[in-house]
């Protein structure tokens, strides 16, 4: 089958140059790096280069925004490379908090702007607390903005409500789903696959972390989107070969990558 891994991260430490040895040889892989800060970025785009199957997004993750120097250039000097399909992760966590919120709404705004210019599409975290929707009420709002004239948006691991899923729908987004899917108490990531409109719908593992069960615990791998597709398949009784002709069909096309 064909597969896309939409959103994965490079190990943090020690030598990525087999990092895909380990992908099934049944199955045919393309992924997208994820950079979160300059120097993620700088190294997603150097293990892009390295393979065919593989492209990357730079950007400033909502965590790492407190520490971002506002310096925009060196982003924009990456999204010349074509190895860089997007622009992220960025975003809004209200989660964690550990970025203040104005500096990561600052920061979000810089690379809204700095996607609409190279039209890109942007791959974008939004995390609130529990029972809060601030984050995704802001969220929202800028994101409705960057839409207006046909940008892009992908939202990585959605996990909001019903509610804020249609208003995105509206917004021609692409929806994330990772292997949180499968477990046992995401009952509100099945309602919102359930809800996802097919052409929308994207899978990824946010490795290395969100390991689908029966993995989950351990080191999460682009390799095990299998299993996330695998399961999605059984809950909505699609097919498997179906449904990850679908999903890497919607890659290719929010990405640029059709032939």
């Amino acid at each position: 089958m064909d597969l896309f891994d939409t959103h994965f991260h490079l190990p943090e430490e020690g030598d990525s140059g087999n990092y895909l040895d380990a992908l099934y040889s049944d199955h045919s892989y393309r992924m997208l790096a994820l950079g979160g800060s300059l120097q993620g970025s700088l190294r997603a785009l150097e293990f892009a280069r390295k393979h065919d199957n593989v492209w990357c997004a730079c950007g400033v993750h909502p965590h790492d925004a407190g520490e971002f120097s506002g310096d925009i250039a060196p982003f924009r000097d990456m999204l010349s490379d074509s190895k860089v399909r997007a622009v992220g992760e960025i975003g809004l966590d209200y989660f964690y908090d550990l970025s203040p919120r104005d500096i990561q709404r600052q920061t979000f705004e810089k690379f809204l702007a700095l996607a609409a210019e190279h039209q890109k599409p942007v791959s974008v975290h939004c995390r609130d607390q529990e029972n809060r929707f601030d984050a995704y009420n802001d969220c929202y709002s800028m994101l409705k903005e960057f839409a207006r004239t046909g940008n892009k948006i992908i939202l990585h691991c959605y996990a909001g409500n019903l509610d804020f899923l249609e208003k995105f729908i509206e917004l021609d987004t692409y929806f994330g789903v990772t292997g949180m899917v499968t477990f046992p108490k995401s009952d509100n990531i099945r309602e919102n696959l359930r809800n996802i409109p097919r052409h929308r719908l994207l899978f990824e593992t946010d490795a290395p972390y969100l390991a689908p069960v029966p993995f989950r615990g351990k080191p999460n791998h682009p390799a095990l989107v299998a299993h996330t597709v695998m399961y999605a398949a059984v809950f909505l009784d699609v097919p498997m070969a179906q449904l990850a002709k679908e999903t890497t069909e919607n890659a290719l096309r929010v990405f640029g990558l059709e032939n």
